[in-house]
C-alpha cells in the first residue's frame, strides 16, 4: 500500500511539473497548518519532497487565524486545521474542493516546570490547584487546543490559576519554555520534558482535519498530498510526533 501510494503521488507530481510551460518555475504547493502541527508537517514535507520532488511552502498560525485569512482570500492550496469546525465552516461557505479529511487526532498535555515535579507526582488535579500557579494556554477563541484546555479548567472550578493566553499553542509552549509560565496546556506533539497527559474524556475530541481550498490553482497536487497523508510512511511520522491516528482509509 505504501509503495503504491508513493508511486501515485510521485507520478502526479511529475506529470504536473512536466505539463508546466517550458522554462517556467512550478509554484510551490501552499499549505496552511495549525501551529501544533507545524513541526510534524515539516517532517512529512521533507519525506514527501524527497520522493516526489514537490515544492511545498508552509504557513503556520492558529486555526482560527488561518480560517480568517482564508475567508479573506489568502492564496493557500490546502488547510491542515487543528479541528473539524473550521474546515466544516469553509465547506459550508463553498470555499473547499472535495471532502474534509481527518489526518490526526490531537492529544493535550499539561507541561510543568521541574520545580513542580513533586507536586505533579500527586496528579494533574493537585498541580492545577497549586496556589499562585501561572498557567499558559492558547486562546480558546482561535485555537482548538485552547478550547480543549478551557474545557479541562471548567472541570475544576475550585482551581484558580492565573491564566496566560497566547494566540496559539506554540505561544503557550514558548511561555513555558522561557519560564514565564509554571505550567502550560500544549499539544503532545511538542513532547515537553515534564508533562502529564490530560485524559481524553476531559475535553471534546481534537479531530484535526485537512481540506483542499476551492481557490487553489493546484488542486490535483493538493489532493495528492492529502492522499499521501494516509500512507504507512506518513502515519508512522504522525504517530511518532505525539498524535493518535484516524482509522485507515480503504483503497
Amino acid at each position: 500500500m505504501r509503495l503504491i501510494q508513493l508511486i501515485i503521488c510521485a507520478f502526479l507530481s511529475a506529470s504536473l511539473q512536466a505539463n508546466a510551460a517550458p522554462g517556467a518555475d512550478v509554484e510551490p504547493l501552499r499549505i496552511a497548518v495549525a501551529s501544533n502541527f507545524a513541526m510534524p508537517l515539516q517532517r512529512l514535507v521533507d519525506t514527501y519532497t524527497a520522493v516526489t520532488g514537490e515544492k511545498i511552502s508552509i504557513s503556520s498560525a492558529s486555526t482560527g487565524a488561518l480560517y480568517n485569512q482564508i475567508i479573506h482570500g489568502a492564496p493557500f492550496d490546502l488547510l491542515l486545521a487543528a479541528d473539524s469546525e473550521r474546515p466544516a465552516r469553509l465547506e459550508a461557505e463553498g470555499l473547499t474542493f472535495g471532502k474534509r479529511d481527518t489526518y490526526a487526532l490531537g492529544q493535550l498535555v499539561l507541561a510543568y516546570q521541574p520545580a513542580l515535579e513533586d507536586l505533579a507526582a500527586s496528579g494533574i488535579e493537585a498541580l492545577l490547584a497549586s496556589p499562585g500557579l501561572n498557567l499558559a494556554m492558547a486562546n480558546p477563541e482561535l485555537a482548538p487546543y485552547g478550547q480543549a484546555a478551557q474545557a479541562v479548567l471548567q472541570r475544576f472550578p475550585d482551581a484558580e490559576p492565573r491564566v496566560l493566553t497566547g494566540a496559539n499553542v506554540s505561544q503557550a509552549m514558548q511561555m513555558w519554555i522561557t519560564g514565564g509560565a509554571d505550567a502550560a496546556f500544549v499539544s503532545a506533539s511538542f513532547q515537553p520534558a515534564q508533562s502529564l497527559a490530560v485524559p481524553a474524556d476531559w475535553h471534546p475530541p481534537i479531530a484535526q482535519q485537512a481540506v483542499v481550498l476551492a481557490n487553489s490553482n493546484n488542486i490535483d497536487r493538493a489532493q495528492a498530498f492529502m492522499f499521501w497523508l494516509h500512507s504507512l510512511e506518513a502515519r508512522h511520522i504522525i504517530q511518532a510526533q505525539g498524535y493518535k491516528l484516524p482509522e485507515p482509509v480503504d483503497g
